[in-house]
């Protein structure tokens, strides 16, 4: 009864989803930081994502982060709360059957208060059983907190007043749902966990400045080695890695949507040549950046 119930909810989500026109990409829906993903091409995408959860209500999708894999389709939900570079892969999609989800953006900060407000406090999860990516099946009642957001998308002054009660329902709902202890260990349980964040935090700040690994490490009062294993383990990414990372999604995008030179985009993002930039970004990419910068001429 129940398996059928939530059967129900994720086909009317769906339907929900699809309702308006949407064309392949993100399509807002009128609710701040909730948006409907549509592709219709199986095919690899690097992207850098920012905290998200999302639903995926038809298609496969495959995301590689560092050394983790996750495989998932209709009916799962998908959670981060750490940026981070990903590879993905759509899996199944078609024009006829594309690939659906609904993504929300996930605010930290009150992922961070809703978990230190629980007591008693959990036992949190250590930095090597606490993989980037969660991926868990889709409640009932995390479906249906998605629908009374779609309810009020296209009702200002309901948006206005009732998207953030329902917003933060849904975060509540994270918390007290299957990947709850894994969320709470980020957001407010494991020091290293926390110690770690921080160091992200501080890496995308500078992401252009060369950063070593002893000073990050000194700033968040870990050893060098310790540091190390637990960003990796974290992550996927050692943290100079990470910092490469950063620097070629930021060069793409002075590319591809500022069509800025490659001597300047180098320049821009830490490069000491555009020669150690065209490498690295082809290596990355697979492409050179001249050839990314003509594509959207």
């Amino acid at each position: 009864m129940e398996d059928n119930h939530l059967t129900e909810v994720l086909t009317e989500l769906k339907r929900r989803a699809l309702e308006k026109d949407t064309s392949v990409g993100f399509n807002p829906t009128g609710i701040p930081g909730l948006s409907v993903v549509v592709r219709t091409q199986a095919g690899e995408k690097r992207s850098f994502s920012r905290p998200y959860l999302a639903i995926v209500l038809q298609g496969k999708k495959r995301t590689q982060i560092g050394q983790y894999e996750y495989v998932y389709g209709p009916g799962d939900c998908i959670i981060t709360c750490i940026d981070f570079p990903s590879v993905t892969y759509i899996e199944e999609a078609s024009p006829e059957t594309p690939f659906v989800s609904v993504v929300m953006e996930l605010n930290r900060a009150l992922l961070t208060e809703l978990a230190l407000s629980l007591a008693p406090r959990r036992e949190p999860l250590s930095s090597g059983d606490t993989p980037p990516y969660a991926v868990f099946p889709c409640s009932a009642d995390l479906g249906e907190n998605a629908l009374r957001l779609f309810d009020i998308a296209d009702k200002p002054e309901a948006v206005q007043l009732l998207a953030p009660i329902l917003i933060r329902e849904m975060h509540a709902r994270l918390l007290l749902g299957e990947a709850g202890t894994w969320l709470w260990s980020i957001c407010a349980g494991s020091q290293h966990l926390q110690q770690i964040s921080h160091a992200i935090a501080v890496i995308k700040e500078n992401f252009r400045t060369n950063l070593s690994v002893e000073t990050l490490a000194s700033s968040i009062g870990m050893s060098s080695a310790s540091f190390h294993r637990h960003f990796k383990a974290l992550t996927g990414y050692s943290p100079i890695q990470y910092q490469k990372t950063l620097r070629l999604y930021e060069a793409r995008r002075l590319l591809m949507a500022d069509r800025k030179s490659v001597g300047f985009t180098a320049g821009a993002v830490g490069y000491a040549s555009s020669s150690q930039l065209t490498n690295d970004y082809r290596r990355f990419f697979g492409v050179a950046p001249r050839d990314d910068r003509h594509l959207n001429s």
